[in-house]
């Protein structure tokens, strides 16, 4: 992963939102570049990606955890699916928690976002369990990655969410790298909820859920990044 983001000779900065955006050699870290490590803050615009079952009836209201919203500069960096009982037929998810991380690794704040009959223990996704990247060193996350993506692993019907993953995205490079981090049960297709450009990050993510817990629908929430 790490040999094929070191191929790119430029990578994207942005000064401010809504600015063109630099080219600067991936090399130099930020703090040759531009001398103190940059305070880096959220725009305002999102872009919104949404996948969902033909299952419309008896359907939750979304369960919504919305970083920037609920906490300020924090971005999504984990979620915490806990499957159904062992007798419950198919397993599924059935309890979601996420984990949202404020710029800087300053503190981290978690919420749940729904929660049906579960099993005791659930297996968390995090992104800061991926590998570092020192050209990422003054990122928001310092040289940890982002998440760039959310990827759901549907059942054999694409019915319903039995399996999530991210893909990361490291600053200065703006790409997701090419392997995803994921959360066990076997899946039978995939769908990839990305951002709409480089310098996006997946802020927030929202599920709508059947009387079961069986995630029907899914959308996430991404914002670009600017440092000033």
């Amino acid at each position: 992963m790490r040999t094929s983001m070191l191929i790119l000779s430029t990578a994207l900065l942005l000064t401010a939102c809504g600015a063109a955006p630099v080219a600067a050699p991936v090399e130099n870290t930020q703090s040759a570049l531009w001398g103190p490590a940059p305070s880096w803050s959220l725009c305002l615009s999102d872009v919104e990606r949404s996948w969902a079952t033909d299952v419309k009836s008896d359907l939750s209201d979304w369960k919504t955890l919305d970083c920037p919203a609920q906490f300020g500069d924090f971005v999504l960096t984990a979620i915490t699916a806990t499957n159904s009982p062992l007798l419950s037929g198919s397993p599924h998810i059935a309890k979601l928690e996420g984990t949202c991380s404020e710029f800087g690794l300053a503190s981290q704040e978690s919420a749940t976002l729904y929660s049906k009959t579960s099993r005791t223990v659930g297996r968390t996704l995090d992104i800061l369990d991926r590998s570092r990247f020192s050209a990422s060193e003054n990122g928001p996350l310092l040289d940890y990655g982002m998440v760039g993506s959310v990827i759901l692993g549907l059942d054999a019907q694409a019915g319903f969410v039995k399996n999530l993953g991210f893909t990361p995205k490291y600053a200065y490079v703006w790409r997701d790298a090419d392997s995803a981090s994921w959360y066990g049960n076997p899946y039978a297709s995939v769908v990839t909820l990305g951002c709409a450009t480089d310098n996006m990050v997946v802020t927030s993510i929202a599920v709508r859920h059947d009387s079961d817990g069986k995630i029907r629908a899914v959308r996430t929430h991404c914002r670009a990044l600017a440092y000033h």
